[in-house]
C-alpha cells in the first residue's frame, strides 16, 4: 500500500515535472521541471529496474544468443551418463530457467530424467513446460520435442498438445503435415481406446 502511495505520487511528479518543462515561458520553472522529471524518471528506473531487465532479457534470449556451449553440453551429458544424473538435471534446470528455448538441455533433462532417474512424468512435465509457453520455438527440433511428449502421456491428452501446435500455424509447411499426421494417428489411436 505504501509502495503504490509513493509509486503514484513519483508518477505524479514526473508528470507535473514534465508539464513545467513544456508549458511555461519562465527558465527557471523550465529547469525545475527537467530537474523534477529526471529525479523522478531515475526513481521509477530504479524502482522497475529488476521487472524491466527481466522482460528485456527474456525477450531478447533468442537461441543464438543464449545457446549453450556444446562442451558444456557434452560435459552435462557425460555426468548423465556416468551416474550423476542428479546434478546434471540441477545444472539443466538452471540452463532452461535461463533460456526455455534451448531444447538441446530440455532433450538432454528429459533423457536424464526418463533413462537415469527413472522419473517419465518428471520428463513429460519438462516437455509441457516448453509447449505451455507462448513465445515457444516452432521448428523441427520442437515437433521432435512434441513427438517425445506424445509418447510418454496418454493419447487423449498428446492430442490435444499437437492440436494445438498443429493449429498455431506457426510451423514450416513440411513440419506443419508431420503435425497434422500425428494428430490424425493419436485421433485413430484414442478412438480406439475409448
Amino acid at each position: 500500500m505504501k509502495e503504490t502511495v509513493i509509486n503514484s505520487v513519483v508518477i505524479s511528479l514526473a508528470i507535473i515535472g514534465l508539464l513545467a518543462m513544456i508549458g511555461t515561458h519562465y527558465t527557471w520553472m523550465k529547469i525545475t521541471g527537467v530537474v523534477v522529471f529526471f529525479f523522478s524518471l531515475v526513481y521509477l528506473g530504479m524502482l522497475y529496474a529488476d521487472i524491466v531487465s527481466q522482460r528485456i532479457s527474456g525477450a531478447l534470449t533468442i537461441t543464438s544468443f543464449a545457446k549453450t556451449t556444446p562442451e558444456k553440453m557434452s560435459r552435462l551429458e557425460g555426468m548423465v551418463i556416468s551416474g550423476h544424473a542428479l546434478e546434471a538435471a540441477v545444472e539443466l534446470r538452471r540452463i532452461i530457467k535461463r533460456n526455455f528455448n534451448d531444447i538441446a538441455a530440455r532433450k538432454l533433462l528429459v533423457i536424464a530424467y526418463l533413462d537415469y532417474l527413472d522419473e517419465p512424468e518428471e520428463a513429460a512435465n519438462v516437455i509441457k513446460d516448453f509447449f505451455n509457453r507462448k513465445n515457444h520455438r516452432a521448428d523441427d527440433e520442437a515437433i521432435s520435442l512434441l513427438f517425445l511428449l506424445s509418447d510418454l502421456i496418454p493419447d487423449e491428452e498428446a492430442v490435444v498438445f499437437v492440436e494445438r501446435e498443429a493449429r498455431s500455424g506457426r510451423y514450416r509447411t513440411i513440419d506443419q503435415n508431420l503435425l497434422n499426421n500425428r494428430l490424425e494417428s493419436l485421433s485413430i489411436n484414442s478412438q480406439k481406446d475409448s
